[in-house]
């Protein structure tokens, strides 16, 4: 994957970067600057491996033909929209998308994650929408907040379940007992 003259070695869940962007915004729990990619339909976060006790690098073949002497490796992995928005939501009022992407990464936010297919309805999920002349108006809302993020958790302990990478609920041991 070449971005800017630079190659380095991306794993990601898309079948297709063709089209795909590397790009920084604020991470919404640390506050820091993170890589992300954009795809055609999907965003992706950006991690960096690499051991800096033992030099690496790759042997990359085909038509680039050449050693790059960077091995870390980027592993881009799904990262939910919605957290990138959810600072940015009022709970006090109705405000177009647009008008309450703030900081300094609003130009970014707005070009690669409020213009992803599909955005508007998950936006619905945590959101009280209003459309008024063409336009949509969103609040953030607290009852649905609270279950979207309780959904998440769900899914992801019957994940967890599932894969066998943690034991049953407290409540589902004791009711089986």
């Amino acid at each position: 994957f070449a971005a800017t003259m630079s190659v380095r070695v991306l794993v990601a869940s898309c079948p297709d970067l063709t089209d795909a962007r590397i790009f920084a915004l604020t991470h919404p729990r640390t506050g820091a600057a993170v890589q992300f990619v954009r795809t055609a339909d999907a965003l992706l976060e950006v991690h960096r491996f690499r051991d800096s006790a033992i030099p690496r690098s790759w042997l990359l073949g085909g038509q680039m033909e050449m050693v790059l002497e960077d091995g870390s490796l980027l592993l881009a992995t799904p990262f939910d929209p919605v957290f990138l928005l959810l600072s940015h939501l009022d709970r006090s009022r109705y405000t177009p998308l647009g008008d309450a992407l703030s900081g300094p990464h609003a130009a970014a936010l707005e070009q690669h994650v409020a213009s992803l297919p599909g955005i508007q309805r998950r936006l619905a999920a945590v959101c009280d929408v209003k459309d008024i002349d063409e336009e949509s108006y969103v609040r953030l809302s607290d009852v649905k907040l609270l279950e979207w993020l309780r959904r998440k958790t769900d899914a992801l302990t019957r994940h967890l379940q599932e894969s066998k990478l943690v034991g049953p609920a407290p409540a589902a041991a004791a009711a089986a007992a």
